[in-house]
C-alpha cells in the first residue's frame, strides 16, 4: 500500500505509474503498523509512504525503480528495523537510501539503547548469514548477531510525533532539496 495525503492506495500493476507521481519523497517502511501511524505526519509535508509489508514485493521494487528512474527530483528512502533482516532489506534495495533504525538513530532520540534493544539469535538467520557473506566489514555485524532494535520499540518509547521528527531529520539530511511541484494541486 502507498499512503498519500493520509489515504491508503493499493499498489498494483494498474496503479503503479499513477501512484509513483505522488510525493516529494517516498519512505518505504518495513512495518505495517508504523506506516499507519506515520502516514498523517508524512501527509503534512508531501511525503508518500510505501508499506511493502516486510521484504520488498515485486510491485514495491518496481515502484521504487519507477520513482528513481523516471521521475525528476524524487527521493526514495527505507525505514527498517535494526536487525539482520532489516539491514538486508536496506542493502538489497537498489538506489534506495537507508534511513533505518540503527544505533545512531536511537542515540539521536536521546534514548538509551538498552531501553529499546532486545536479545535474539540473529546469528542463525539466513539474513545474518547473507549479510556476513556479502558485507563482512559491516560495522554492526557483531551487534546484530545477538541484538536487535525494532521500530515499534522506539515508537513505544518516544511516540509517533518524535519518531517522525527523527525520520524527517534523516530524510532531509540525505536529500536536502525537494521538488514541491509534485505535491501541489494545480487543478483547484
Amino acid at each position: 500500500q502507498l499512503y498519500w495525503n493520509g489515504e491508503p492506495h493499493n499498489l498494483t500493476l494498474e496503479t503503479i505509474h499513477a501512484l509513483a507521481k505522488h510525493g516529494t519523497d517516498v519512505i518505504i517502511i518495513e512495518k505495517e503498523g508504523v506506516a499507519d501511524i506515520l502516514a498523517p505526519f508524512a501527509a503534512k509535508v508531501g511525503v508518500a509512504i510505501l508499506n511493502p509489508r516486510g521484504f520488498f514485493t515485486e510491485n514495491a521494487d518496481d515502484y521504487s525503480q519507477i520513482v528513481l528512474d523516471e521521475l525528476d527530483g524524487n527521493h526514495v528512502a527505507i525505514l527498517h528495523d535494526f536487525d539482520a533482516s532489516g539491514v538486508v532489506i536496506g542493502k538489497k534495495a537498489k538506489g534506495v537510501v537507508s534511513i533505518g533504525v540503527d544505533l545512531d538513530f536511537v542515540k539521536s532520540l536521546k534514548l538509551k539503547v538498552s531501553r529499546v534493544e532486545e536479545s535474539y539469535n540473529g546469528r542463525s538467520s539466513d539474513h545474518y548469514k547473507w549479510l556476513k557473506l556479502n558485507y563482512p566489514e559491516y560495522e554492526h555485524l557483531d551487534y546484530l548477531a545477538s541484538k536487535r532494535i525494532e521500530i515499534d520499540s522506539v515508537n513505544a518509547e518516544v511516540g509517533a510525533e518524535k519518531l517522525w521528527g527523527a525520520v524527517l531529520k534523516r530524510l532531509e539530511k540525505e536529500f536536502p532539496s525537494r521538488n514541491y511541484t509534485r505535491v501541489i494541486d494545480t487543478d483547484s
